[in-house]
């Protein structure tokens, strides 16, 4: 990851989780990594994800879900209500 060589600031809190295969999103080889990084008085969340899959339209729209997922659902909880960012990791 190229952003860590160059942040000033450590990172707090990291996770990784795997997806059970076969899997109802036709991912394989799924790997999503989640780390958390203090910066001043913010919270800094990167949200990675790498994963196989068996053709473009399974691509498509796995890219689509997870930018609903982040955009529309898990960013807007997080935004209002910043205190359960410790309790949810």
């Amino acid at each position: 990851m190229d952003w860590m060589a160059n942040a000033p600031d450590t990172i707090n809190v990291g996770y990784a989780s795997l997806a059970h295969e076969p899997n109802p999103l036709g991912l394989h080889q799924s790997l999503s990594l989640i780390t958390l990084k203090d910066k001043g008085d913010q919270t800094i969340l990167q949200w990675d994800v790498y994963f196989n899959a068996e053709n473009a339209e399974f691509i498509e729209m796995n890219i689509i879900g997870f930018e609903q997922a982040l955009n529309i659902d898990i960013s807007q909880n997080l935004i209002a209500n910043p205190q359960n960012i410790s309790k949810q990791f």
